[in-house]
């Protein structure tokens, strides 16, 4: 099973709607920038549903980008700043802990 538009219910929608109220509220100013990369063609569906709940300010430092995102990514961070996955130099390691046990 997938994601799908049928998992993005009105009570999904309404809780992504608080929480980003309550980060563009509290925590303006903690979000630099976010690449969200490698995305499938739902979440690009998904997204245009979801970043009109974001203030301006915000949606313009979220960028999805697809599976061509690492020449993107070269444009904003130095190759050798960049990790081997992600098509960089750094010989350093990606983090491989879990994050609210996914």
């Amino acid at each position: 099973m997938g994601l799908g538009l049928s998992s993005f219910s009105a009570t999904a929608r309404k809780l992504l709607a608080l929480l980003s109220h309550i980060d563009q509220d509290y925590y303006p100013e903690s979000l630099g920038v976010m690449f969200i990369i490698n995305t499938p063609f739902i979440f690009k569906t998904i997204w245009s549903f979801v970043s009109p709940m974001l203030e301006e300010r915000t949606r313009k430092k979220i960028h999805v980008l697809g599976a061509d995102y690492q020449g993107h990514l070269k444009q904003v961070i130095d190759e050798d700043c960049l990790l081997q996955c992600f098509g960089g130099s750094s010989k350093e390691t990606a983090p491989t802990h879990k994050v609210w046990g996914v």
